[in-house]
């Protein structure tokens, strides 16, 4: 279903699976399709769509996958993502208007949304520069399609388990963790995704595992071995 519209009016898809109409308290959620140049995430996404439906068609009981509640958001980024295919192979922002600055070598379009998010880290690894491919954007939390992403993370906060984020860069296994960030009074930050910093996790030796036991599983089924390691090692990012 719809979540949010974009700058040229393209909606956001949030999906869930699920066997029964209740929710349960164990939610995946996965989101793809974020940076505009990655084609083979969103369709991975909906491939994961496609797979789950099978399960949930079959109905296993004794299938684990039947007892979580997926929340698949596959196009994160679809303004971007129309440009990438009939304007710029390459385009890995959204299509925000430039910033009317006065300042020719500081008017492009575009925002890269996984510096946008209203995090701690918000601006770490990121540019002021709208011409930049990591530019962050006005403020945090400029973007359409960012809000609508934060909105469902806040919604399911309580339950989701596993977050997970695809992109089509290498053969890697980033590890992250992610906090709820309390603000004065009752207000909330959305989930803190700590890939800004090099600092390791409490249980990161846990995380570090599980990443290693999916890279295992990952590579019994195609031989390709992913490399596991905290997203901070690679360099710092507020997203």
């Amino acid at each position: 279903a719809p979540i949010d519209d974009t700058f040229i009016s393209m909606p956001v898809l949030h999906a869930s699976t699920h066997s029964s109409v209740i929710l349960n308290s164990n939610n995946g959620l996965l989101t793809t399709g974020i940076h505009a140049r990655e084609w083979i995430a969103p369709t991975t996404a909906l491939y994961t769509i496609h797979s789950l439906l099978q399960v949930l068609v079959a109905n296993s009981k004794d299938d684990v996958r039947t007892n979580v509640t997926y929340l698949i958001m596959p196009m994160l980024n679809p303004d971007g993502y129309e440009y990438s295919r009939t304007h710029q192979r390459l385009w890995r922002k959204n299509r925000r208007r430039p910033p009317l600055l006065g300042d020719d070598d500081n008017e492009c379009f575009g925002v890269d949304l996984n510096r946008n998010f209203d995090v701690i880290g918000f601006g770490v690894g990121a540019s002021n520069q709208s011409c930049s491919d990591n530019y962050s954007g006005p403020f945090a939390a400029s973007e359409p399609e960012v809000k609508a992403a934060a909105g469902v993370v806040m919604r399911h906060r309580n339950n989701i388990r596993v977050s997970l984020s695809l992109h089509s860069y290498g053969i890697l296994l980033f590890i992250v963790y992610f906090d709820i960030i309390t603000l004065s009074g009752s207000q909330e930050k959305v989930a803190d995704f700590r890939g800004f910093t090099t600092q390791p996790a409490m249980d990161n030796d846990k995380l570090i595992d599980l990443g290693r036991w999916a890279s295992e599983a990952m590579k019994s089924v195609n031989g390709r071995e992913y490399e596991v390691e905290a997203a901070g090692a690679m360099y710092p990012a507020g997203r």
